[in-house]
């Protein structure tokens, strides 16, 4: 993650406070988010610290990655949330958050570049693994 901006880091092991309960957060599968989290012992981000978080969609529960979470990380204002889904390889980007939703969708299949453009970043697909078929 050395294309990152001055400032943000790439965690796989952090969490985001939620907005409307103090008790709750999230815990995407990657986080980008103020450096600084890495340098404390804190695990919990506030939500204004970070800039980007990633999901990749498990094979039991879906509906909390793809439509739960979206909802949380909207109303979190997490600029950029994208998930990845191997079930069927494709990618949804949700980016503007505004008042609970996101503002912006896109959603495309592996092969195709994510573009992060307020992190000037491009994530390659073409070789994101898909889950096997159940025999």
């Amino acid at each position: 993650m050395s294309a990152l901006p001055e400032g943000l880091e790439a965690f796989q092991v952090a969490s985001v406070a939620l907005p409307n309960d103090p008790d709750d957060y999230a815990t995407p599968d990657l986080l980008v988010g103020d450096a600084a989290l890495g340098e404390s012992d804190d695990w919990l981000a506030e939500p204004g610290s970070v800039a980007f978080v990633l999901e990749v969609v498990s094979k039991s529960n879906s509906t909390k990655d793809t439509r739960e979470m979206v909802r949380w990380y909207a109303e979190a204002g997490i600029p950029s949330y994208l998930v990845i889904d191997p079930r069927d390889g494709t990618w949804t980007l949700y980016t503007e958050p505004r008042q609970g939703e996101y503002q912006g969708s896109l959603h495309k299949r592996y092969g195709d570049d994510v573009v992060l453009s307020d992190l000037g970043v491009k994530l390659s697909t073409d070789s994101l693994p898909r889950y096997a078929e159940d025999s």
